[in-house]
């Protein structure tokens, strides 16, 4: 186990097939605990539509093919794919899609713009089909209206995402979200306490979960430190589980997780 986490979502002897069903198989008889509270990084290499297969599951929006997969009763999760879908209307609308009933646009505009979408463009009231927004736009709304839903497990294909300085300002509200023990708290931060009129006992005492499918580059540039680091080799089998972004140390088992991390 993670120190101070709980159990969350955990596979037990899961086999997931591959599209092609004489291929070996994704993942055969995974075994492993994505713990609540913590950070999980998972490295992608040369097969990222393998590690995109794994977020699914994990998100539970793919079933397993053998084993089963244990869930907290009244968990919520949200899944932040790297091409994310927009729907017809205005950005303020999508950016409210699943948000909490307290939060009001003037929450939705502080947050969008802590993560790098410009005010203007949040109160633009043309409608949008997504496809006159660019490929960057799209996925800052994805985090925003993620963050907005304040699920207890956040699961991100970062590795999938547009490359460049702006992931910076996503990545570092989306640790600030969990450091925060959830949205309250960092609307907190980012209006005062006059902006959000519900009191601190909505907050969890346990902190958000994040799932996050990195490039190497991205674990590189230490863009979101990890409690728990996931490396998933060519041959399609999870190799180690880290204490670090650097690794300082693997698993006896490379399906658990490590006693002292």
């Amino acid at each position: 186990v993670v120190h101070g986490a709980t159990e969350g979502v955990v596979f037990h002897a899961v086999t997931i097939a591959s599209s092609n069903r004489r291929a070996t198989p994704i993942f055969e008889r995974l075994s492993m605990n994505f713990p609540m509270g913590a950070v999980i990084g998972i490295r992608v290499g040369s097969e990222p539509d393998v590690v995109k297969r794994l977020l699914l599951t994990v998100a539970g929006m793919e079933p397993v093919d053998d084993g089963s997969v244990s869930r907290p009763p009244m968990l919520e999760t949200v899944l932040v794919d790297a091409e994310p879908s927009f729907l017809l209307g205005t950005v303020m609308e999508n950016l409210l899609l699943h948000a909490k009933a307290w939060v009001t646009e003037d929450i939705a505009v502080a947050v969008a713009t802590a993560v790098g979408l410009p005010k203007r463009m949040c109160l633009d009231p043309a409608v949008f089909t997504g496809s006159e927004l660019s490929h960057v736009v799209v996925q800052l709304i994805s985090i925003t209206r993620a963050l907005l839903s304040d699920p207890h497990m956040l699961v991100v294909a970062a590795f999938g995402m547009h490359p460049g300085q702006w992931q910076a300002r996503p990545f570092s509200i989306l640790r600030q979200w969990r450091e925060r023990h959830g949205l309250h708290r960092l609307v907190l931060d980012l209006l005062g306490p006059a902006a959000v009129p519900l009191p601190a006992s909505v907050c969890s005492v346990v902190p958000p979960t994040l799932v996050v499918g990195l490039s190497t580059a991205q674990m590189e540039h230490n863009l979101m430190p990890v409690t728990v680091m996931m490396n998933v080799d060519e041959t399609r089998r999870p190799m180690g589980l880290f204490a670090t972004v650097t690794g300082v140390g693997c698993a006896e088992d490379e399906t658990s997780l490590p006693e002292d991390v």
